[in-house]
């Protein structure tokens, strides 16, 4: 069962970063369909938080701020996207990968800065 469960997580989380390869800051930071916020960018974001969120805050019960979002900002995911830098994203959402007990050969936990190339088994296109 948890090897189903990794092989999910790590599908997600290969595809979000396939989504992202080879797209520069401009285009990470595009708004999918205003006025809504969303943009890969953003979604990166959201993912970092989630895997902080569930692995570390809620799993192993670690004492932690949210990296993007807080209190006076629950939205700083999404909507504080303007002048984010999108490889210290790509860096935060692998270290929580990382820090959430991923494998560490995996390559979603393994490759540094942006996304080039997609990773071996990614389908999306």
């Amino acid at each position: 069962m948890l090897q189903k469960l990794q092989a999910w997580l790590d599908h997600h989380r290969d595809t979000l970063l396939c989504k992202c390869a080879g797209l520069d800051g401009d285009q990470l930071r595009k708004q999918a369909v205003e006025p809504s916020t969303m943009s890969l960018l953003g979604l990166g974001r959201h993912m970092t938080e989630v895997e902080r969120g569930w692995f570390r805050r809620a799993a192993a019960g670690q004492e932690l701020d949210y990296v993007y979002c807080s209190e006076d900002n629950p939205d700083g995911d999404f909507g504080d996207v303007d002048d984010a830098d999108p490889e210290a994203m790509f860096a935060a959402f692998r270290n929580e990968i990382a820090d959430a007990g991923v494998p560490l050969d995996h390559p979603s936990a393994t490759a540094g800065g942006m996304p080039t190339t997609t990773c071996a088994g990614c389908t999306c296109t």
